[in-house]
């Protein structure tokens, strides 16, 4: 069985990079992974973002940086938010010939050993240069040499992380880490089955724990009980459906997992602030 990663092209194949730029009067992004490296700039409003039991409250002005293979989730906002993006896969800096940087610090830091830190704030050392890097990938993108400018932008964010002292080792902390994989196997478990009936009893066995110390541990892992988070990832699943299979409401509800079409109902609105028909009809993120 395969964990939980986020199932989505970045990019093109000679350039795995991509933009987001979000303007959400909702952010609810269910605990996932992914092997690239994001880097999030948030310009308005405020949210909580978790990085691998990390828990932060973003703020304007404020960057998240998450590494390769992390656990993370962002929700419970605050009124509108306005934040971007930047997911790529550490590849994409390779050099031809393994000079010093690529063997002390590009090959660490895309194997895991090495880390950049989560949270970068106004008055940080490197703030600064990071934003106006940020700045750069996102007026570059529909300019001709556009990869050209978002590479270079990029080494110079990591440069600047570097000169600041913001890249750390990740080895030492053998508990965090087996935590982490637990987590992966249990959200990749939920993901192979979300439109079956899944149990408490069938996730503690995966976790190879008691039903009551999983609920625990899950909950303090992941900000929210397993339940909670399997109906998440079957809205966001409906989500999917709804907008780029054209399916019924009424499809979407069981095709995720869902027994009850009213209980279905009930959650998506819950979740995503319209129904789901009308979430359907006005195509909204």
């Amino acid at each position: 069985m395969q964990t939980l990663r986020e199932k989505v092209v970045r990019g093109t194949p000679d350039f795995p990079l991509k933009l987001y730029n979000f303007k959400t009067a909702k952010v609810d992004t269910a605990y996932h992974w992914h092997p690239e490296i994001e880097i999030v700039y948030v310009e308005k409003g405020k949210f909580t973002v978790v990085i691998n039991n990390e828990r932060f409250i973003a703020l304007p002005e404020t960057i998240f940086i998450v590494n390769t293979g992390e656990l993370h989730s962002m929700n419970e906002n605050r009124g509108e938010v306005l934040f971007h993006s930047v997911v790529f896969y550490p590849q994409l800096l390779d050099f031809d010939n393994k000079n010093p940087f690529q063997r002390s610090f590009l090959d660490p830091l895309k194997s895991g050993k090495l880390c950049l830190s989560h949270q970068i704030k106004k008055g940080d050392k490197c703030f600064e240069k990071i934003k106006e890097q940020f700045v750069r990938i996102i007026n570059s993108e529909n300019k001709p040499l556009y990869a050209a400018e978002q590479t270079v932008a990029l080494y110079e964010i990591l440069l600047a992380l570097l000169n600041s002292g913001e890249v750390f080792s990740s080895v030492g902390n053998k508990t965090a880490a087996q935590n982490t994989e637990i987590i992966k196997k249990v959200i990749g478990y939920i993901d192979d089955n979300l439109s079956a009936k899944i149990t408490l009893s069938q996730l503690a066995d995966c976790a190879k724990m008691s039903e009551k110390y999983f609920c625990s541990f899950f909950r303090k892992q992941a900000g929210c009980t397993p339940i909670e988070y399997i109906n998440r990832v079957r809205i966001e699943r409906a989500c999917q459906l709804l907008k780029t299979h054209n399916m019924s409401v009424t499809d979407a509800a069981f095709e995720t997992g869902f027994e009850s079409l009213s209980y279905f109902i009930r959650r998506f609105k819950r979740q995503m602030g319209v129904s789901p028909s009308e979430y359907k009809k006005n195509g909204k993120n």
